[in-house]
Formats: structure tokens, sequence, C-alpha cells
């Protein structure tokens, strides 16, 4: 799967990435590779924002899809009243 950030700035080959936490301050997703190096790769409004696109990020692995976007904070926010955490998404959107 390739992953791609929020601000469509890098694209990451999931095979690399080690680990995707939430941030200390619980606004922020970061990816860590397998040699350590890493980077944040999505920014939202709050820590329930954070884990609902991981439970997108989960879906979309456990459905075998090629790519993964991180979608905007306005989308997250559409999606969050729209349907529970991560059922059913396809990809992260724009």
């Amino acid at each position: 799967m390739v992953i791609i950030t929020q601000n469509k700035q890098a694209l990451w080959n999931f095979d690399d990435i080690s680990r995707i936490h939430v941030t200390g301050n619980g606004t922020g997703l970061q990816a860590v590779g397998r040699n350590g190096a890493g980077g944040e790769i999505a920014k939202y409004k709050s820590r329930e924002q954070c884990t609902f696109v991981l439970g997108m990020l989960e879906s979309a692995i456990a459905a075998e899809e090629r790519t993964f976007a991180f979608p905007s904070v306005e989308s997250i926010q559409h999606n969050m009243i729209h349907r529970s955490s991560g059922g059913g998404s396809r990809h992260g959107g724009s």
C-alpha cells in the first residue's frame, strides 16, 4: 500500500513503516520508518479525529487497498458525523 500524506507532499510505502501513532499532543499522526526516521503525515483538531482516521487506515489495509490518502480536516469532520469509525472506508479522500 502507498500512503499519501495529508498535505500531498510525500508518499510512503507502507512496507517501510514500522508504526503510525497519534502524537503526544493528540492532534497529529506520525509515521516512523523501519530505519527510525519519520515525520508527521496528518494533523487534525483532536485525538478523536486522529483515532477515527487510524480506523479508516485500518479498514483500507483490511480491504487490501492499494493507496490511502489521509483526509483533510473538513472531510474527516463530515465523515465522523455521517458514519461510525472507519466502517466501510475505501480510502482517505482528499
